[in-house]
């Protein structure tokens, strides 16, 4: 549950409920950019039995009336990490990693996509220092965690020495 009141600030891990006004019937997760006060809805369907290929972008300037400013089409995204408006998208069964520059919600840029990995792209996550991002697959379980380098935006790498698997013994599925 995600609510927003305009006298509240935006605070991470803070319990908020959100009023679409219709604009999002569904959503397989979501991710709020506190600092840029945006929140991204993926794997959504902005109406009953519509298309899942949608990164719907509110802005959350009035908390308490969030602004739908951009659905943007893409391979079905599975989960989002967004960091100074820089989007990483799991692209799911694509096995892709995706890489966007969401400054500008009227001119959204594909900085980069990544090879293919071996396994459904679930999840992900960007290293707080580093310039790597982990990503996690969701089937089978104990399947590796891949590390991908991020240093080039346009050309996300990882490879098979980039993995890990230990101590991890149960399914990262949907784990925070």
């Amino acid at each position: 549950i995600i609510k927003l009141t305009p006298d509240e600030p935006l605070t991470p891990g803070q319990q908020y409920e959100l009023t679409t006004n219709n604009t999002l019937v569904r959503a397989h997760n979501i991710f709020v950019d506190v600092e840029n006060r945006r929140l991204y809805a993926v794997g959504t369907r902005a109406v009953a039995g519509g298309s899942r290929n949608n990164i719907l972008i509110y802005d959350l300037v009035d908390p308490s009336h969030p602004n739908l400013i951009k659905t943007f089409v893409t391979k079905y995204t599975h989960d989002i990490y967004v960091e100074n408006n820089i989007g990483f998208c799991s692209h799911g069964n694509d096995f892709l990693l995706g890489v966007y520059d969401f400054t500008d919600v009227n001119n959204i840029d594909t900085l980069g996509t990544s090879e293919p990995t071996i396994g459904y792209n679930h999840s992900g996550w960007k290293h707080p220092y580093e310039d790597v991002f982990y990503v996690a697959e969701e089937i089978p379980i104990g399947r590796s965690i891949y590390i991908f380098d991020i240093s080039d935006l346009a050309n996300p790498q990882w490879s098979e020495s980039h993995k890990f698997k230990e101590p991890l013994e149960s399914d990262p599925n949907n784990r925070a």
